[in-house]
């Protein structure tokens, strides 16, 4: 086996979260696309969410109270298409 392909593998426990997420935080998001960013900041706007928009970084910080982070996650996924949620990069910190 080429040792190449061993380094350039997936690791299944990189490519996974938790199933459920608890405590307080912030959800970082990295949209590569602003109609994308502007499609979620609107819902956010009408949402429950406090959220800041770090225009240099070009993220967006929604924080996130006890339990939030998987809410925010299945409402992601219905603002969003299949695609546009490929794309976005996100960390969660808390």
């Amino acid at each position: 086996m080429n040792k190449t392909a061993k380094v350039l593998g997936r690791c299944a426990r990189c490519e996974t979260l938790p199933c459920v997420v608890q405590g307080t935080g912030r959800l970082y998001l990295w949209f590569p696309m602003g109609h994308s960013l502007n499609k979620f900041i609107s819902y956010l706007q009408s949402s429950r969410f406090e959220h800041q928009l770090l225009e240099d970084e070009q993220c967006l910080v929604v924080n996130l109270k006890e339990n939030e982070i998987t809410g925010t996650a299945i409402e992601l996924e219905a603002v969003l298409t299949s695609k546009e949620l490929q794309d976005i990069r996100v960390l969660i910190y808390g």
